[in-house]
């Protein structure tokens, strides 16, 4: 992420905060960085009341951190959307969600589509809204994948 000014708070959304939104949350909130208000969209309310026991803003006080059951309690735009949900239905939610939030960058995590045409809907769909995106899967490595 590039600094603007002093006064510039990042605004990011980690959707889906399992194993992988979790090492996101923990890294983002580890930065020494200007302010950080961190948006973590996660439909497992257990889940949530897990999170809001840790205490990740501790050790910086830049960081604030909310967390949603639902996208729709959100509103505004943002600099990161990191999708880390299965990519069941991913499009649906991606298409979903862009279309309700302006987003400047996205990382998505595991597996990113489901098939060839939803990547490539997606793909087009992505270059409209012109949001830059990488895919982190790290299973590309494997000998079975590639």
């Amino acid at each position: 992420m590039q600094k603007n000014n002093n006064s510039k708070t990042f605004r990011i959304i980690i959707f889906g905060c399992g194993q992988i939104g979790y090492h996101h949350l923990c890294s983002i909130t580890s930065l020494k960085s200007p302010k950080i208000k961190i948006s973590v969209i996660e439909n497992n309310l257990k889940r949530i009341q897990d999170l809001k026991k840790i205490n990740f803003t501790q050790k910086n006080k830049n960081i604030s951190i909310d967390y949603f059951y639902k996208a729709s309690s959100l509103f505004g735009s943002f600099d990161l959307l990191i999708m880390s949900t299965t990519s069941h239905n991913r499009y649906r939610i991606l298409k979903k969600i862009l279309n309700f939030f302006i987003i400047k960058y996205l990382i998505i995590e595991k597996i990113a589509f489901q098939s060839i045409r939803e990547f490539k809907l997606a793909n087009n769909f992505l270059n409209q809204k012109k949001i830059k995106t990488w895919v982190n899967c790290p299973r590309r490595t494997f000998e079975s994948y590639k």
